[in-house]
């Protein structure tokens, strides 16, 4: 995820990074919304400060769904 895991701290430091093939279990949802849910999602979230309406950072994520086997 992180290109040096000696890096990884809070603030983050600005760049690129990467969870590729990063699996994550699901709560089961059952066969009915399994399939519902089952696609390719993309989406932006924005950091904003209120009193300045400044942008503070922002977070590009992509993710798929697919059923387990």
């Amino acid at each position: 995820m992180f290109p040096n895991p000696n890096e990884c701290g809070c603030p983050m430091k600005r760049g690129s990074y990467s969870m590729k093939d990063a699996p994550m279990a699901l709560p089961n949802f059952g066969e009915i919304f399994a399939k519902i849910l089952q696609g390719d999602y993309e989406g932006n979230i924005t950091f904003i400060d209120k009193s300045s309406n400044k942008q503070l950072g922002c977070i590009a994520i992509g993710f798929q769904i697919e059923p387990s086997v």
